[in-house]
């Protein structure tokens, strides 16, 4: 089975929106950052809402279930220095946000 692996494109701001295709799929891509300063992910699957408010955690996958009708697509943050979850401060340079296709 061959992966296909995507870096989406996030800034290191606290709140943004973006959009992004992947495996022929439109996603819409929210991100929070609350006063607790843990991150959250909010996404939409060719305008259906798909998760909302989801928390983010290093190398966990955020659809965590298939029934979700998303392809073979999954996405997950991945701290390229440690083990530490997402932080806005580093989003797009030590926190990346990645989509895998299978």
């Amino acid at each position: 089975m061959t992966l296909k692996i995507y870096e989406v494109p996030v800034k290191n701001i606290p709140n943004q929106s973006l959009s992004v295709v992947v495996g022929g799929i439109g996603f819409d891509i929210e991100l929070n950052t609350r006063l607790n300063e843990e991150l959250y992910l909010s996404l939409k699957a060719n305008g259906k809402s798909i998760l909302n408010n989801r928390i983010c955690r290093d190398r966990t996958p955020l659809i965590s279930v298939e029934y979700l009708n998303v392809g073979n697509v999954n996405l997950a943050f991945f701290d390229t220095q440690g083990k530490q979850n997402p932080h806005y401060q580093a989003l797009g340079t030590r926190y990346k946000l990645i989509f895998v296709e299978r």
